[in-house]
């Protein structure tokens, strides 16, 4: 299971913004796995106040958070969609492989 805190910024509504997290510290970000981007926070539709790329936030490699790990940082009330077997697992599998 992959949890969303949104459409991506760039995008819009074409992607989604999945919580990602740093597999060394385990500390949660977020990413669009079709542009690229990350974000400390989940960014904001069609406003583009910065650009990071993953390797910011997880320069070692990312992991997807479990709901437990979400909400045990406190940002259960992010989550905007649980999404199953939609295809961004493989999109973001996709693109880590490619970086």
């Amino acid at each position: 299971m992959l949890y969303s805190a949104g459409p991506c910024s760039i995008c819009g509504e074409m992607s989604e913004v999945l919580f990602a997290k740093n597999a060394t510290s385990n500390v949660i970000f977020f990413l669009c796995p079709a542009c690229g981007i990350a974000w400390e926070k989940p960014p904001q539709l069609f406003v583009v106040d910065n650009i990071d790329p993953v390797e910011k936030f997880a320069p070692k490699g990312i992991l997807f958070p479990t709901k437990n790990d979400i909400v045990s940082a406190g940002l259960e009330t992010l989550i905007r969609k649980e999404l199953t077997d939609t295809g961004w697992l493989s999109l973001a599998k996709e693109w880590m492989a490619q970086n």
